[in-house]
């Protein structure tokens, strides 16, 4: 017997390109998790040791050797993720292009590094004006203990650790189950005005004396860009992996692109439907049950 039925898609596919400047247990694991996502379409860009860019990822209609040098090809893409690559990979046309695409709705996405943020000379770039904080001189420096990050009143209620908040200390209290430390994180400046601070570190405090930040977001223009100063969240997958999708590692990014994409998390869909059968397979008379949601 069958039953045709009508399905809506509220989830549409989010194309990603992820720029990464070495290679990283932080870029292998990310690889390989937005590769599994079934919403995400990702063009990923190594760079070698001979300085080209190795293509890699799942979308194969788009070539690319190197970063976009036209804007029509970058708006092709929904997010952008920018790894451990030094501002001087890009042209300055490169970086005004990644400026209007944030503009026009795209979302931005850097992560800490040895060669990016500060340290990677992107401060008094198109780039930095689009950051949630203020990136510092090439001088600024790393955070390089261990330590366990703790979300601010906002990052506990953002949908990007949205249930994941337990694993991690709040200004309520400590963490509520036990994940591995991060391995250190770069070092940035205050937050700009607008911004909201997601993520301090619980012991260091930045340039100007307030909370050291490690993740912080904010609109821009039509857009959306956030900051993740550190690369060792691959920690977190290794600890919990037994919990499959729902690790907070898996969580975390895939909340991340999400929130950066401009989509709504399921809990705030307005309308939706889940319905499955209690098997797979039945036998000719046998009752079949339909659970709704």
């Amino acid at each position: 017997n069958q039953k045709e039925f009508d399905v809506v898609v509220t989830e549409p596919t989010i194309k990603v390109l992820l720029v990464e400047g070495v290679i990283r247990s932080e870029y292998k694991f990310l690889l390989r998790t937005l590769q599994m996502d079934p919403n995400v379409a990702l063009l990923a860009l190594l760079r070698t040791q001979s300085g080209t860019f190795m293509q890699q990822g799942t979308v194969k209609d788009i070539q690319l050797s190197g970063f976009p040098k036209d804007f029509e090809t970058l708006k092709k893409f929904n997010v952008l993720l920018l790894g451990d690559v030094d501002r001087s990979v890009f042209s300055a046309s490169q970086l005004r292009d990644v400026q209007r695409f944030v503009e026009e709705g795209g979302g931005l996405l850097m992560t800490g590094g040895y060669s990016t943020l500060g340290p990677g000379g992107y401060d008094g770039t198109p780039v930095a004006e689009l950051l949630p904080v203020q990136l510092g001189g090439k001088d600024i420096g790393q955070e390089k203990d261990p330590f366990e990050m703790k979300l601010t009143a906002d990052g506990a209620l953002h949908p990007i650790f949205s249930g994941i908040e337990p694993f991690f200390a709040t200004p309520e209290g400590p963490a509520k189950r036990i994940l591995p430390p991060l391995l250190g994180c770069t070092r940035v400046g205050p937050a700009r005005p607008g911004a909201a601070t997601l993520a301090v570190h619980p012991l260091r405090t930045g340039p100007t004396g307030q909370p050291l930040i490690v993740a912080a977001v904010q609109q821009y223009g039509r857009g959306r860009t956030m900051v993740f100063a550190a690369d060792t969240t691959w920690k977190w997958y290794f600890a919990l992996r037994g919990l499959g999708r729902d690790t907070p590692y898996i969580r975390f990014w895939g909340q991340a692109i999400r929130w950066l994409a401009g989509q709504k998390p399921k809990e705030e869909e307005e309308k939706g439907l889940v319905a499955y059968t209690d098997r797979r397979y039945y036998e000719p008379g046998a009752t079949v049950r339909i659970y709704a949601r």
